[in-house]
């Protein structure tokens, strides 16, 4: 008989006033918002941007960026990481490097948060700048049980450590959420509100490419779902076809973080309630921009801010 998960403490607090029936919504009346956002060029990140080369709107009305960082904002990166009974053997092995190799490159003022999911979700490392913390908790790690990935991933949405940092969640899968109470359309929408890129590593094996059968855990990765989650955040899904390039792909997912760029723009009066769509695209140049759907403004929520300045 199939069990629903244990849900931590954490998942519990960020569904308090929500209700599992409902559409997440951050309940902050904004009047500064932070876009994280990646410009490409046929692929390849644009470096050396300035504020004068973006175009932003907010529900179609053009805003000034006030302010826009790169690589010099230090980045809390959520390494949100299978355990379920499908990734023993050879994959957690690798997936134990990867994350082991992210953090090592990480910077001195970079934090790491790291999650683990199976029928359950598991916070093994509080965000920090403690690399041997990590390295302890990702060495304990063990495989087992059912996959309960949306709600992992929400999880990670609502521990988000508040500050100047830049927030990325690191999601990584081999199959198809099986055990989760949330559902996919109130984590489609939690990902589109939040602050928090996420970027997805999918496994699946060489030669096909869509969503497969996994011999243990039943179905391979939803690959239109791991596309609505990190689509929405302005973020990417990337797919590996071994075990072998997971640790690449982490670094990777790390290069083009810093490659990024975070903007600033200040509403002026009140906001309007309800959803603010963002669209942010490039000026006086070719490419194309990846940055959050919006945000939700709640119509009788105190007036605070969002996201503070470094």
């Amino acid at each position: 008989m199939n069990q629903r998960p244990l849900l931590p403490c954490a998942l519990l607090l960020g569904l308090a006033g929500v209700g599992l029936a409902q559409t997440p919504t951050f309940r902050a009346q904004i009047d500064v918002v932070r876009v994280d956002v990646l410009a490409t060029d046929r692929g390849r990140p644009i470096r050396g941007l300035t504020a004068a080369n973006f175009e932003l709107r907010d529900n179609g009305v053009a805003q000034r960026i006030d302010a826009i960082w790169g690589a010099t904002l230090p980045i809390d990166v959520m390494l949100v990481l299978d355990a379920s009974d499908s990734v023993r053997g050879l994959v957690l092995e690798h997936l134990k490097r990867a994350a082991l190799a992210l953090t090592e490159s990480l910077g001195a003022k970079d934090r790491v948060q790291l999650w683990t999911f199976s029928h359950r979700v598991s916070l093994a490392v509080a965000p920090t700048s403690d690399q041997d913390a990590v390295r302890r908790s990702v060495d304990r790690m063990e495989a087992g049980g059912a996959t309960a990935l949306l709600d992992a991933i929400y999880t990670a949405f609502t521990s988000r450590a508040p500050g100047p940092n830049r927030s990325i969640a690191l999601l990584f899968s081999d199959g198809k959420d099986n055990r989760s109470w949330l559902t996919e359309t109130e984590v489609i929408d939690a990902a589109r509100n939040s602050e928090t890129v996420v970027y997805a590593v999918a496994s699946r094996p060489l030669g096909l490419v869509g969503p497969v059968d996994n011999p243990v855990s039943g179905t391979g990765p939803d690959e239109d779902l791991l596309a609505a989650i990190t689509n929405g955040s302005g973020g990417r899904l990337l797919w590996t076809t071994n075990e072998q390039q997971l640790r690449q792909r982490f670094l990777d997912v790390l290069e083009e973080l810093r490659s990024r760029y975070v903007l600033s723009y200040t509403l002026g009066g009140s906001p309007t309630p309800g959803w603010h769509a963002i669209k942010v695209r490039l000026k006086n140049r070719t490419g194309e921009v990846r940055a959050r759907a919006g945000y939700t403004v709640a119509p009788d929520a105190p007036r605070q801010r969002e996201g503070s300045r470094p």
